[in-house]
């Protein structure tokens, strides 16, 4: 899927919801091609931009009840990445936890 040139090349993100929130969602996204700012794109267009996203989504800064909650950065972690090195041909996989400043927000978001 592209949505700014008619020349895009197909792309392929799948995605499930881990826990809905009063003002934002929890997801998990798996891409199925690798294009540049792949998943930003692809639910920027669907009217669900990455908080914190800049460039494709103007979230910033989301009321919560009584609260505002601001988004420094783009909430968008890479949990596993893997490939096949290039030379070798061996399989690399890399996984890291969501860090502190990510799950910080996800509380912020619970407690509204």
């Amino acid at each position: 899927m592209s949505t700014r040139s008619r020349r895009g090349k197909d792309a392929v993100t799948t995605w499930k919801v881990i826990e809905r929130f009063q003002t934002a969602t929890l997801i998990e996204a798996k891409l199925g091609t690798g294009r540049t700012h792949q998943i930003r794109v692809h639910f920027a267009s669907i009217g669900h931009p990455v908080l914190g996203d800049r460039t494709y989504g103007s979230k910033t800064v989301v009321e919560a009840g009584r609260r505002k909650i601001t988004f420094p950065r783009q909430m968008l972690h890479a949990e596993l990445l893997g490939f096949t090195h290039p030379i070798t041909g061996e399989r690399l996989a890399f996984s890291r936890p969501m860090p502190e400043d990510m799950n910080m927000k996800v509380r912020e978001l619970k407690e509204s």
